[in-house]
């Protein structure tokens, strides 16, 4: 049988960005295209977007990472310092189709590049089909 696992690459309900210290970085959960009964079309698209306003903080970066062991990631795409005052909600921080040499892993490193802590907002990402 034929199902598809979970593809966000945050938690299911958002990241929430109070979470996210002072020069702090986390990572969203891994998808494994590898996994059973998991599909993987040839024009996935990954989408990172705001689903509520920033508090506070200073500026956020994210890196799209993949993987061939689960184990040692690199970088797919790498954002430039986006400043809080631009993370409202709705605010497409990333949506791009994945390259076709995209290994079997996949998963989002979230950054706060500045030494001011986040106190709210939240994001979510996901891949879906194109």
């Amino acid at each position: 049988m034929l199902y598809e696992q979970s593809r966000a690459v945050t938690p299911s309900g958002g990241f929430d960005m109070s979470a996210l210290g002072a020069l702090a970085s986390t990572y969203g959960p891994v998808v494994d295209f590898g996994a059973e009964g998991q599909m993987r079309e040839t024009n996935e698209i990954i989408e990172v977007l705001m689903i509520e306003d920033a508090v506070a903080g200073g500026s956020l970066s994210i890196e799209i990472e993949h993987s061939e062991d689960g184990d040692s990631f690199s970088d797919i795409f790498v954002s430039s310092a986006i400043a809080s005052a631009t993370l409202v909600k709705g605010y497409v921080i990333y949506k791009a189709q994945l390259p076709e040499d995209t290994k079997r892993y996949v998963r989002m490193r979230i950054r706060n590049t500045t030494s001011t802590a986040f106190t709210g907002g939240k994001l979510f990402g996901v891949i879906r089909p194109l």
